[in-house]
């Protein structure tokens, strides 16, 4: 690999003609599709823009802009110009982003719109002059030197390619040192004392290439992000499955991009268990409205007692679960939907009971910011609630517990973080064995996360009893 920004312009640009993105257009509108040879060319611009605007190599870029596709076309630009690429989760605390772009030293900071300006920067907007700011969204942009949108660092580098721009970014790509930093990721919730971990180049592309491997993605294969790109999962699952060469589906708001999943149709889907067991209470709900239920119930008063999805079902039966539970879950997910991913995998019964049913599998997976995602199941290797064996060139044991018992988390990874920006952070690196505080257990390679039962889980196991 000569440096990271070659590696990845290369990879993508590779896949040609296959589709890279999916967006949903407005209602009744078809599905939006941009190939890898047009997205690379918007990448390409992008960055000699970038440029053009004052982006330095090594600059750190804050992204605490919503899920989208220009977010994801953005992150690209910034890395081919030689940028680091610092994800944070929108929506947080001002304070506590503030700290992580001060912490990772973010001299650029991209957001969605005025709002998103707005609140970073405070009624008072007292932050460093220096401070760049991207807007993706140029609706109400102030004009101010250092504010700029995307539409405009995109025509500034069109004007730029036509007078040696394109030159320019090559001789900046060949130059970018090997081991400079292109990517720091900080913990979904950073609280009051956040610190980012930093990666190198090789590390950064170690991550995203095992990834890719470990998805095992074929032609065609569409990812759906449904969460914010700032979530290390989300992030780097949308660049494991573009290197890959693989489609990712995403829009300019959660709200729009699940209303749409059925028009995006996707094969994967990356999802949070909160997610998924509120689609169960409204599939529960679904269930108690249809009029088979209601006669069921009429005929059997014995039945009074189902309160389950699970028990509903077996009371329906499989042709009447089918017309009023499973037709309307295909309307909503889409009819190619094989798999979804579950960020620490554990889910009730219930929703594995009814995916089940329709072929989708629930895969569970895990990570951190000091390694990336490390733990993932796939489809026929699986078990309930566990996150997975470790992915390549990933190693995890368990703190002085025999098989089984329950311990410390400790993984070793060739990815493994540089270390923290500022130096020190919350865990400890012990001969090459990152110390994660988490507990769990092993289970035939499986990894198990320990965890408290929600009261809900407790009542139910009561009832069962």
């Amino acid at each position: 690999m000569r440096n990271f920004a070659i590696h990845l312009w290369r990879t993508l640009a590779g896949h040609d003609d296959a589709v890279a993105l999916r967006t949903p257009g407005d209602p009744g509108d078809p599905v939006q599709e941009l190939t890898f040879k047009a997205w690379s060319r918007q990448i390409h611009r992008l960055a000699v823009g970038l440029m053009e605007k004052g982006l330095k190599p090594g600059d750190c870029v804050g992204m605490v802009a919503q899920n989208c596709t220009d977010w994801i076309t953005f992150a690209a630009a910034v890395w081919v110009a030689g940028g680091c690429v610092v994800p944070l989760v929108p929506g947080r605390e001002r304070r506590e982003t503030l700290r992580c772009l001060a912490r990772s030293g973010c001299d650029w900071i991209v957001v969605r719109d005025r709002d998103g300006l707005d609140h970073i920067r405070g009624q008072a907007a007292n932050l460093p002059e220096h401070l760049q700011w991207v807007l993706l969204d140029a609706t109400g942009a102030p004009s101010a030197p250092n504010v700029h949108t995307l539409t405009a660092i995109g025509e500034a580098g069109h004007y730029r390619e036509r007078r040696g721009g394109e030159k320019e970014l090559a001789k900046r790509m060949f130059e970018q040192p090997l081991e400079q930093p292109v990517l720091v990721l900080f913990a979904p919730e950073p609280g009051d004392d956040p610190h980012g971990a930093f990666f190198t180049g090789p590390q950064a592309m170690g991550l995203l290439q095992g990834l890719s491997e470990d998805l095992l993605l074929e032609p065609g294969d569409r990812l759906a992000v449904i969460l914010s790109q700032g979530w290390l999962h989300a992030f780097l699952m949308t660049f494991a499955t573009l290197m890959a060469g693989a489609s990712v589906a995403s829009a300019p708001s959660l709200g729009t991009l699940i209303k749409q999943l059925h028009a995006l149709s996707p094969t994967h889907l990356l999802t949070g268990p909160a997610f998924l067991q509120a689609q169960a209470t409204r599939w529960q709900q679904r269930l108690e409205k249809a009029p088979e239920f209601l006669k069921k119930m009429t005929q059997e008063p014995a039945e009074a007692s189902i309160f389950s999805l699970s028990r509903t079902l077996g009371a329906l039966g499989a042709g009447a679960a089918e017309r009023v539970l499973g037709e309307p879950i295909r309307k909503d997910l889409g009819d190619s939907l094989r798999a979804i991913f579950v960020v620490e995998g554990h889910l009730s019964d219930e929703v594995h009971q009814v995916l089940g049913r329709m072929d989708i599998s629930l895969l569970g997976l895990h990570g951190y910011p000091e390694c990336g995602i490390t733990h993932m199941e796939r489809a026929g290797a699986a078990r309930r609630n566990s996150v997975g064996r470790p992915l390549q060139g990933v190693a995890c044991k368990i703190q002085g517990a025999k098989t089984s018992e329950p311990g410390e988390i400790l993984i070793k990874s060739s990815s493994l973080f540089q270390g923290y920006w500022d130096e020190q952070g919350p865990r400890q690196l012990v001969q090459g064995w990152l110390h994660t505080g988490e507990r769990g257990h092993i289970e035939e390679g499986f990894l198990f996360l320990e965890r408290e039962a929600s009261a809900h889980e407790e009542d139910q196991a009561q009832e069962e009893e």
